[in-house]
């Protein structure tokens, strides 16, 4: 009697669908007199546009959908196309060609409106009202939506004002993880600053503010969706996450990101890492709850406890403050283990 060794391979993963969502960027684009200078501001209008159409032009992949919503005192209208080459033009010609309309000839006091269509004497900003306006029309579930917020001031109404600041202090972050939205509020001039918010951990929102909205980039990172550890090749090794960011650009500056696993059987990570600016990538070393590759690979062949081992991610210490146009997306990464089930066949050889 002879005894051969015959392997097959053990996997296991779970499916993890928030990454592959597709991107929906939207753009909420202030189109007031003072991004033109009026009242004694600074004219910005030119400058914004030219850094707005470097990042639609960063946006690598062809389905992502863009869309642009120029607004006042409420969006005033709006255009969508997809990163293709042609829909990239379509939209830059639109922000080229784009003159600055004065719809708002009512009080600024009282919020009433007149004549809301006619070429008015001026126009007036509103916070609150657009982007309530934009999640409700323009947020679409089955995408991860991208908002990015530009403005060079805040709101010219007290109360659209505190709407806005509560819903960002306290509402955003139930709002944003049900409607999956990451946004970020790019304040153009020292105008737009709002302290409450600046110095407030929130959540899924980056606050840019004037020194670091110099080029108007947005880095959105995706991790892998899950990534394969060899038992026996990659015991007691590092484990390696790329991620996918959305733009031909590049991050310049150090990166941080905070990787923490699930409770399982197998190992704990905790840790803050660095990203590598070079190809994307964190580097983690595991804290091993098992001596060998060979106690490792026989729990996970008996399919006992909690073998699914999952990474979240967010942002490093600090990170919101130091690199703000950079978010990190809440999917997740499942590890997915390769074993080499050891199977015994008896074969028998039998005198004719």
């Amino acid at each position: 009697m002879l005894l051969f060794n015959i392997f097959n391979i053990v996997s296991l993963s779970a499916q993890n669908v928030d990454n592959v969502k597709k991107e929906r960027r939207i753009y909420l684009w202030d189109v007031t007199m003072s991004m033109q200078g009026y009242g004694g501001c600074k004219n910005i209008w030119n400058d914004v546009k030219t850094k707005l159409i470097k990042d639609i032009d960063g946006i690598m992949d062809p389905e992502t959908e863009i869309i642009l919503l120029p607004f006042q005192h409420k969006i005033i209208d709006s255009i969508t196309v997809t990163a293709t080459a042609a829909g990239k033009n379509e939209l830059k010609n639109y922000i080229y060609r784009f003159d600055l309309p004065r719809l708002w000839v009512g009080n600024a006091i009282t919020g009433h409106e007149i004549g809301d269509g006619e070429k008015g004497k001026t126009t007036m900003t509103k916070l609150y009202a657009p982007i309530i306006q934009c999640v409700n029309s323009f947020i679409n579930n089955d995408k991860t939506n991208v908002l990015v917020i530009m403005t060079d001031g805040v709101s010219d109404f007290a109360d659209d004002q505190n709407k806005f600041e509560d819903l960002i202090n306290d509402k955003w972050c139930d709002l944003a993880i049900k409607k999956d939205i990451y946004a970020f509020y790019f304040m153009l001039t020292p105008n737009a600053v709002i302290e409450k918010i600046n110095e407030k951990d929130v959540c899924r929102i980056k606050t840019v503010d004037p020194d670091q909205s110099i080029t108007l980039t947005t880095f959105f990172l995706k991790p892998d969706e899950s990534i394969k550890y060899n038992v026996k090749d990659d015991f007691d090794k590092s484990i390696k996450v790329h991620f996918t960011d959305n733009t031909l650009n590049k991050i310049e500056d150090r990166y941080v990101i905070h990787v923490k696993s699930n409770n399982n059987d197998f190992f704990d990570i905790d840790d803050e890492v660095e990203l590598n600016l070079n190809d994307n990538t964190i580097t983690i070393k595991p804290k091993l709850k098992f001596v060998d590759a060979e106690a490792m690979r026989h729990h996970i062949i008996s399919h006992s406890g909690n073998t699914e081992v999952v990474l979240s991610y967010e942002s490093g210490q600090n990170m919101d403050k130091l690199n703000p146009c950079v978010s990190v997306s809440a999917a997740k990464t499942t590890i997915e283990f390769v074993v080499m089930k050891e199977r015994t066949v008896n074969i028998e050889w039998l005198n004719e």
